[in-house]
């Protein structure tokens, strides 16, 4: 119960970054942190945790693995969106790792 609920939480908050980004991009406003992506990513990371370890073996099956790729790469993202203006990247970025 506790992992589809922090599943729940990241797809939410991955998917309500995006249209926050596109709302960003068709008003022409100044970037701006995202901040439900940080929220989305820890949730997703406490999702991993609980299911990557699973019955004394890593769960290293299609998705889980692909999760973490997408956790990962979502992660490098945001630590480059800290210096650099590249959060329009998250248009494409953030609803594929919702998907996985």
């Amino acid at each position: 119960m506790t992992t589809t609920i922090l599943g729940i939480v990241a797809i939410v908050a991955y998917l309500a970054e995006t249209g926050l980004i596109v709302r960003q991009f068709y008003q022409n406003n100044s970037p701006r942190t995202p901040y439900l992506a940080w929220l989305g990513l820890l949730a997703h990371f406490a999702y991993i945790a609980l299911n990557f370890y699973h019955d004394n073996a890593f769960n290293v099956g299609f998705f889980t693995t692909g999760s973490l790729i997408a956790m990962v790469v979502t992660l490098l993202l945001l630590l480059t969106a800290l210096n650099k203006p590249v959060t329009q990247l998250g248009l494409v970025l953030f609803p594929l790792t919702a998907l996985m």
